[in-house]
């Protein structure tokens, strides 16, 4: 006579299996593991806090008051602050662009005694930031 021992039957272990699983994945999604797991993918655009864009902007306005203050020439704005700028996450945001802002430009006497302006918003190609 063969005795059959007692345990669970397979659909019981599936399905313990399956709601265990499920556990976990509540447990993830509710603590917040996903994005730690999957946050590594965000773009750097993503990781810009109004906070940090708000100071960039500030540092903008600063650069510019600078460089309208400080250049004698068109070459001193060209290689100032506000022209070589760029928010440190981002490359390629610069102070002029929409996000941030901050327009500036100069006029400056030439010793052909005509006037060029410089800044980030001129039609001349020669002193555009």
């Amino acid at each position: 006579m063969a005795k059959r021992g007692q345990g669970l039957p397979l659909e019981t272990i599936v399905i313990l299996a399956v709601a265990i699983m499920v556990l976990v994945l509540i447990v993830l999604f509710a603590t917040g593991a996903f994005s730690r797991l999957f946050g590594s993918q965000r773009t750097l655009e993503q990781s810009v806090t109004p906070d940090q864009v708000a100071s960039f902007r500030i540092g903008c306005e600063q650069a510019c008051f600078q460089a309208q203050q400080l250049s004698k020439n068109q070459d001193g704005f060209l290689a100032s602050d506000y022209c070589k700028r760029t928010i440190p996450a981002i490359n390629g945001v610069h102070c002029w662009d929409t996000n941030v802002s901050v327009s500036c430009s100069k006029s400056f006497v030439l010793p052909a005694g005509n006037t060029v302006e410089c800044g980030d918003d001129v039609t001349s190609d020669s002193c555009k930031c």
